[in-house]
C-alpha cells in the first residue's frame, strides 16, 4: 500500500510554486540504498536553476511506488514494469545496480 511506503514523497507548496522533496522516516526497508539515490537525484534537480517539474515528479513517484515494494530490487526488469517508472529513472536504477555512475550530458545534474 503506498501510503506505507518506507520513503514518502511529499509535496511542499511554497510562494504558489509546487516543488518536492523527499525523505525518510521509519526503517530502512529492502530498497533503501536505492530509494536513497532517487531522494538525492530528486533533491538535486529541485535545485538546478533549469529545474524540470516533470522530472521532479517522475521521481517522487518512483520513489513512492518503489518504496512500497516489499522485496529488494535486484534488477532493473523489475521496476520497468512498474507504473510510475520511465525509461530515464530505470537507466539510473540500471547504473545503480551495477555499480556505475549515470551521467546525463548536458545538464546541471549527475546522478548519484
Amino acid at each position: 500500500m503506498l501510503s506505507r511506503s518506507l520513503f514518502r514523497a511529499t509535496t511542499i507548496l511554497s510562494h504558489g510554486s509546487c516543488s518536492r522533496t523527499a525523505f525518510s522516516t521509519r526503517n530502512l526497508g529492502p530498497n533503501h540504498d536505492l530509494l536513497q539515490m532517487l531522494s538525492q537525484n530528486l533533491e538535486h534537480e529541485n535545485s538546478c536553476p533549469n529545474r524540470n517539474s516533470y522530472k521532479v515528479r517522475a521521481f517522487a513517484r518512483a520513489i513512492e511506488v518503489i518504496g512500497a515494494l516489499q522485496e529488494p530490487v535486484r534488477d532493473v526488469a523489475q521496476v520497468k514494469k512498474l507504473k510510475g517508472v520511465g525509461v530515464g529513472i530505470s537507466n539510473r536504477i540500471d547504473a545503480f545496480l551495477s555499480g556505475k555512475d549515470y551521467v546525463r550530458p548536458g545538464s546541471c545534474y549527475r546522478a548519484f
